[in-house]
């Protein structure tokens, strides 16, 4: 069954609310995430960390940018994952990656 962004984006929002809890496990990848809705899980999480560490990168906006995890990668790393299941996917994206209060809104 194909989900489209919009269906996924009501169903996320419906979730927040109900009374209760979200349980939102982290993914790094495109095998974990699918690992986590096969476990039953309604909704997933990124994380950032776990996605810079399993390409062998540092987790931290404050790094030198010749080996951080770039916007445009994890973006597209996340992309990845989102597009890889049929549930709601909500992004990590390490502190906006921008030092400055301008550069967070690129992100988004």
């Amino acid at each position: 069954m194909s989900i489209t962004h919009k269906e996924k984006t009501e169903k996320f929002h419906s979730m927040h609310t109900k009374k209760g809890c979200i349980l939102m496990p982290n993914a790094w990848d495109i095998g974990s995430a699918k690992m986590l809705v096969a476990a039953g899980f309604e909704c997933i999480g990124t994380t950032s960390a776990r996605v810079a560490f399993s390409l062998g990168r540092p987790d931290n906006v404050f790094c030198s940018k010749d080996v951080r995890l770039s916007r445009d990668e994890m973006i597209t790393k996340i992309s990845a994952i989102a597009n890889s299941v049929s549930v709601p996917v909500n992004a990590d994206l390490e502190a906006g990656f921008g030092v400055e209060s301008e550069e967070v809104p690129q992100t988004i």
